[in-house]
């Protein structure tokens, strides 16, 4: 058994998913508990089905958002022009991109990302009021 694993069988994970073939992510439920503890404010970049997770878990206490990109083919561009993933991996993440897209939905606000600092300008707001409010 994996470490991994093993923090599924002690139902260690607030979430967890397997995000691409054979890679498994998840959120210990003791970090999040440490990072509170520490009178901070725990941000987690996660994938879809465990931000619906958190979110149901959590709920009132917690902000989702979605950050969408332009377009698919925006995406793939922005990937390409990265050129640090091969043609199969690219499709990959695109193929995800459009399932994860079907999600955005069932989160708390959604931000398109056209323009990269108008969309972290946007969700830096949108944080803010949560937390003051």
């Amino acid at each position: 058994m994996t470490q991994f694993e093993g923090h599924i069988y002690q139902n260690d994970f607030l979430e967890y998913e397997m995000v691409y073939e054979g890679v498994y992510y998840g959120t210990l439920k003791s970090e999040l508990t440490r990072i509170w503890n520490l009178g901070k404010i725990p941000i987690l970049d996660i994938d879809v089905k465990g931000a619906i997770k958190v979110q149901k878990e959590i709920g009132a206490n917690c902000l989702s958002i979605f950050i969408m990109p332009p377009s698919i083919e925006v995406l793939k561009q922005r990937l390409e022009n990265r050129k640090t993933e091969t043609s199969e991996s690219i499709q990959v993440r695109l193929d995800k991109a459009a399932y994860e897209i079907s999600f955005s939905k069932q989160f708390n606000a959604v931000i398109q990302n056209n323009d990269l600092a108008l969309a972290c300008s946007k969700t830096e707001k949108l944080i803010t009021n949560f937390i003051q409010s």
